[in-house]
């Protein structure tokens, strides 16, 4: 429990009844009850839905560090793309039941057009990057 504890930064929170800490303190606390079973694989879906940007930034960092020291498989299911692109290895973009795309993720940027046809926005800098490349080529640079 201490490696757990200190991984989502939770031990000051031990003494603590439910009722008095925040939603992203909860849903620390449900990562870290996850996580103390040790799963080789780990499937989030939506684990940053309804938190403010700390949280967000928080939980994220607790999946790099799950990702860097315990070499555990994560699957995210998210439509922030802003904390997960830098720790995904390869993305999936699946619409209706259908595979869409799914490659390296370096490479699954690269088709930042398609992206967008399909309702997919992915982070300003790759975005602002796409259209810079845009403007190159339609300058004839």
């Amino acid at each position: 429990m201490d490696w757990v504890t200190e991984l989502t930064d939770l031990k000051h929170l031990l003494e603590k009844p439910p009722y008095e800490i925040s939603g992203g303190q909860k849903q620390r606390v449900a990562l870290a009850a996850v996580l103390a079973m040790m799963p080789k694989l780990l499937i989030l879906d939506e684990p940053t839905s309804m938190l403010d940007p700390v949280s967000r930034v928080r939980i994220f960092d607790v999946l790099a560090k799950i990702k860097a020291e315990k070499k555990s498989t994560i699957i995210v299911i998210e439509h922030s793309l802003e904390g997960l692109v830098p720790l995904a290895d390869r993305m999936v973009l699946i619409s209706d039941s259908e595979l869409l795309l799914e490659d390296e993720t370096h490479a699954f940027f690269e088709k930042t057009q398609f992206l967008l046809e399909k309702g997919v926005f992915p982070p300003g800098v790759i975005r602002f990057f796409h259209e810079l490349r845009q403007q190159k080529s339609f300058n004839g640079k």
